[in-house]
């Protein structure tokens, strides 16, 4: 995917809501040599999608079209109209006043802006407020409101930018049902400490021609999927890493070298699991965690085929062995004397015909080919498998996801797939599988109706609680931070263990007031263990998307 010269070279977060557009179109075959198997995507990117969708606009329906308009007049410089509070020294920007006809115009609205031969900065401010309600044998309900800012643009058309900073707190409410959201439940002032919440990514990207780098903390997606991404899900904490890059419109090859968070550790050298007290302060040691990936992809017209490797290593500083971008990972970590966690995997993306994608991916763990066939609990891998069809401004998606056995751990639990505690893959855990459908609508406006209905199986390890701590008594595989112990059963039946299934059904919907200000809501119905609980979300937020 070749860049314009002046296009904006900073990544659009993988929130924005662009993406479904984009991935409806990208299986109606308007997207070809394109990808969202490795989000985010760049600015300059989405908008050179843009404008191939509009070629072909005779292909879409009405709605969809008005959906296209959308996202050409918010992210095509040439279609924006803009209203700032302090002054810019930009052409395009309108004379209305911020207040109060212009932030309550359909106009881009920002703090200040800039568009010269040097830059181009964009500078908005972000608001909003959420209320939710949970209702099971019990209710509960919370508010919560949340402030910040955000700034992105473009150096010489060469260098990205982007800084995203926001304070919250919980206002009002229970504050174990703001924990049900996984951010608020990875944040350690929120969850740990019982105070407010801040969250910040940025990253600065350099890029010329075919070659990229950037480094930066950023939410990331890799792997070809619909709900379920193999190698990054879009639950794992935001990923602290240096990717370097080279990539033709057929091609692209990548390295990255990312930071994770090890579990603590107290000054016994005794690891702190999570749930535990006492995670946090400054007599913890928390070891250096590592995850290196290479990828690389091939894009033909009709999809995308890739194969990647990656390696998780800890307790040392970095390793020249694992600096190397071209290099086979698991040849150099047996050279290491086989210390770390090696992987290895592919993903495929086919466009058959107009209006039909497929993806899948595969992860492989570990592998002992004379046990292929049996219940051998070191057989790991994961895969996923769905399929897309595309309706005048609909589409429908069915998807199958499963995780073997002890997948994604490690004897050196260190070294499992995980970061700070959590899961860093997929949205399985190990010994689990999920079959999902999903819907999206789209009626003309910013953002589709969803649908998702979702039925999940996993097999649960059999535990008792023992002078106050939860303690395995059965390892059937079920948790990434618990690795086969000596005396475990060498047999892990896939689906072994206390039976766990829950089903869920929700919907999701947004509706913009005027550009810049709207309101979000969602429902779901979910059952686990036999307990029904109904959950509603509202939100009113103010920011670019």
């Amino acid at each position: 995917m070749l860049m314009p010269v002046f296009a904006q070279v900073e990544h659009l977060p993988i929130v924005h809501p662009v993406y479904h557009f984009l991935e409806h179109c990208e299986a109606k075959g308007l997207l070809p040599h394109y990808s969202l198997s490795a989000l985010p995507l760049q600015r300059g990117e989405v908008q050179t999608a843009l404008r191939l969708i509009r070629k072909s606009d005779q292909e879409l329906s009405e709605d969809e079209r008005n959906v296209l308009a959308h996202y050409e007049r918010e992210l095509l410089s040439e279609k924006r109209s803009n209203t700032t509070l302090f002054e810019s020294s930009v052409p395009f920007t309108d004379s209305l006043p911020f207040f109060f006809d212009g932030l309550l115009s359909n106009r881009e609205k920002a703090l200040y802006l800039q568009k010269d031969s040097l830059v181009t900065f964009f500078a908005s401010p972000l608001l909003s407020m959420e209320i939710a309600q949970r209702k099971n044998d019990s209710s509960s309900s919370m508010l919560t409101g949340q402030v910040g800012l955000r700034m992105h643009g473009t150096l010489r058309g060469n260098v990205g930018f982007f800084l995203q900073m926001t304070n919250g707190a919980l206002l009002s409410g229970d504050r174990s049902l703001a924990l049900d959201d996984p951010r608020l439940r990875q944040n350690v002032k929120f969850a740990v400490y019982n105070s407010d919440f801040d969250f910040t990514e940025s990253h600065v990207r350099y890029d010329n021609d075919w070659f990229y780098a950037s480094i930066g903390r950023e939410s990331r997606v890799l792997g070809a999927g619909f709900n379920h991404h193999q190698f990054l899900g879009r639950n794992a904490p935001p990923l602290d890493a240096l990717m370097i890059g080279a990539r033709s419109k057929t091609f692209e090859y990548r390295f990255t070298h990312a930071s994770l968070l090890s579990l603590p550790q107290d000054p016994s050298g005794q690891i702190i699991l999570p749930g535990q007290m006492n995670s946090t302060g400054s007599d913890k040691f928390m070891p250096a965690k590592t995850l290196v990936m290479h990828r690389a992809a091939f894009r033909p017209s009709w999809g995308e085929i890739s194969i990647w490797e990656s390696v998780i290593y800890q307790d040392r500083t970095f390793d020249l062995a694992y600096l190397n971008p071209l290099s086979f990972l698991k040849s150099v970590e047996h050279s290491l004397r086989d210390r770390d966690n090696s992987a290895m995997g592919c993903d495929v993306t086919i466009r058959p015909i107009k209006n039909l994608i497929l993806k899948g991916a595969y992860l492989l763990d570990d592998l002992i080919f004379s046990k292929i066939g049996t219940d051998y609990w070191s057989n790991k891998s994961a895969f996923s498998m769905g399929a897309m069809y595309v309706l005048p401004a609909m589409n429908i998606s069915l998807e199958y996801a499963r995780v073997q056995p002890y997948t994604y751990s490690h004897f050196n639990v260190q070294n499992s797939m995980t970061s700070d505690g959590v899961l860093i893959t997929g949205s399985l855990r190990p010994n689990s599988d999920e079959i999902s459908f999903g819907a999206s609508i789209f009626h003309g406006h910013r953002y589709p109706i969803r649908f998702l209905i979702a039925y999940q199986r996993h097999g649960a390890n059999e535990t008792a609680s023992i002078n106050g701590l939860d303690t395995i008594l059965v390892n059937h595989g079920a948790n990434a931070l618990q690795a086969k112990r000596p005396f475990d059963s060498e047999s892990a039946p896939f689906l072994g263990g206390i039976l766990e299934e829950a089903f869920r059904a929700q919907v999701t919907a947004g509706f913009e007031i005027v550009r810049g200000l709207h309101v979000q809501g969602l429902y779901a119905l979910r059952t686990q263990v036999g307990n029904l609980t109904h959950y509603v979300q509202a939100s009113l937020r103010f920011e670019d998307f």
